[in-house]
């Protein structure tokens, strides 16, 4: 196997105990642009942003955009435009203005519009629209309208894996890919197929259709047989253009054919609008609509990945488990809707202050998880340290108008110190949690002192 030229990967400094990790808290929160002058519709926008721990910038004219994106734009990781305010003509200028702007180019969009008809909604698709709401927007649908393009905006750069025995056709495939702002992994072995899944987990595979031993349609059968890789975007590529290849390499499951020798940006743009629908549906599938985090599932499954990757790798992996304080108390005294907004509050602060690359999850309940890959149980500790005394210091508010406070308590746990595999793992973190609890609560503990 070859693996082809990629970026290094992001990783916290350890050169030594008391060498503090860097932690992305930042002085001014993430913002959201919102260009609308409805204030009784912005009020409500800026409470579903503030709940998200977002600022949201507000602006009533094209001019007062522009000036938002030019102060904020590196900061700004959702826009929404009332196209009905603007008019198209605005819209477009300002849109073409906009995305010459360095610190803008990359924000995705939603347009807000009470015209309903497929004119308007193709106009906005031409134009880039991410997504298109129609008003009024009722308020859970604007919610995950945010937590969509907030996640869009700060997804990695998407992977890719090919399958190839050619090694300089691959080589020339990953220098494409690279040159467009993606990664690459390159196997010349395809029966080391799923083995390469399992560590790279990458957004999509191209597989060439005449694969020595195995071919590109049978390869990607045994994909659609598999739970975990049936929704992955296959691209299969052939010397063979002709119908009969193209009908089995759908047959056979694809999303695509391409021949080999498709011009490149042909190719680009295909592979390109594969994963970024993959991502939204997964986007859609995998988080948890209160806190906009991992569901359990999804957790576990991306957790096998990175205990995979950094077994391999000889790295260690840092498990945090947190559990609410006193939660059940928190609903009984401030009522339901009030816990609610905790837990977002939660899930929206882990969100926004770890790497791209660490996986945050709602485990259950009021429980959550944070895997750091190529931590240890010390930097973990110190970095979850900042988090925990930043979320006590939220003010949550009672359904009655009352200001009210949680904290939470943490145990980590450490691979390959506690184990190998994900049950031993858990079962370390949830006796340094439950000991953290012992303690007195609104602590984290790695290794308990207890009898």
């Amino acid at each position: 196997m070859r693996i082809l030229p990629r970026d290094a990967t992001r990783s916290r400094s350890h050169t030594g105990l008391d060498a503090e990790p860097s932690l992305p808290i930042l002085d001014r929160p993430a913002g959201v642009l919102w260009v609308d002058d409805d204030p009784q519709f912005t009020a409500r926008a800026r409470t579903l942003a503030e709940q998200s721990l977002l600022h949201l910038h507000v602006a009533r004219t094209p001019d007062e955009a522009s000036e938002i994106v030019a102060i904020y734009g590196s900061e700004i990781v959702a826009g929404f435009l009332n196209i009905d305010l603007l008019g198209e003509p605005s819209t477009e200028a300002w849109l073409t203005e906009t995305r010459a702007h360095p610190k803008a180019r990359r924000i995705p969009l939603a347009f807000l519009s009470a015209r309903d008809d497929l004119r308007t909604r193709v106009w906005a698709a031409h134009e880039g629209a991410r997504l298109f709401l129609n008003t009024p927007v009722d308020p859970t649908e604007l919610s995950q309208a945010i937590n969509q393009l907030v996640a869009l905006r700060r997804a990695a750069r998407p992977s890719i894996l090919i399958v190839d025995e050619d090694r300089d056709f691959a080589g020339a495939l990953s220098d494409q890919l690279n040159a467009y702002g993606m990664q690459s992994v390159a196997l010349d072995d395809a029966s080391q197929l799923l083995t390469q899944l399992q560590c790279s987990d990458p957004d999509a595979v191209i597989v060439d259709a005449q694969t020595p031993d195995i071919n590109g349609f049978d390869l990607c059968r045994v994909l659609r047989t598999h739970s975990r890789w049936q929704d992955l975007p296959v691209l299969i590529m052939g010397r063979d253009n002709r119908l009969g290849a193209r009908l089995a390499a759908f047959e056979a499951g694809s999303d695509d054919f391409l021949p080999r020798h498709s011009a490149p940006a042909e190719f680009l743009v295909r592979i390109q609008t594969h994963i970024e629908r993959s991502r939204m549906m997964r986007e859609r599938a995998d988080r948890d609509p209160l806190t906009g985090l991992l569901t359990r599932r999804a957790l576990l499954e991306s957790l096998a990945a990175r205990l995979s990757e950094v077994s391999r790798k000889k790295q260690n992996l840092a498990f945090c488990l947190l559990d609410l304080d006193h939660f059940k108390r928190i609903n009984d005294t401030h009522g339901h809707l009030a816990g609610d907004r905790v837990l977002a509050g939660l899930g929206r602060l882990l969100q926004n202050r770890f790497r791209v690359e660490d996986l945050r999850g709602r485990w259950g309940g009021e429980e959550f998880v944070v895997v750091m890959a190529n931590e240890g149980m010390h930097n973990a500790r110190t970095i979850l340290e900042r988090i925990r005394r930043e979320f006590a210091e939220l003010d949550f508010q009672a359904v009655n108008g009352e200001n009210f406070r949680v904290s939470f308590s943490a145990g980590i746990a450490e691979f390959p110190t506690h184990g190998r595999d994900v049950e031993a793992i858990f079962s370390t973190a949830d006796r340094h949690l439950y000991a953290a609890k012992a303690a007195g609560r609104n602590r984290i503990i790695r290794t308990p002192q207890i009898n």
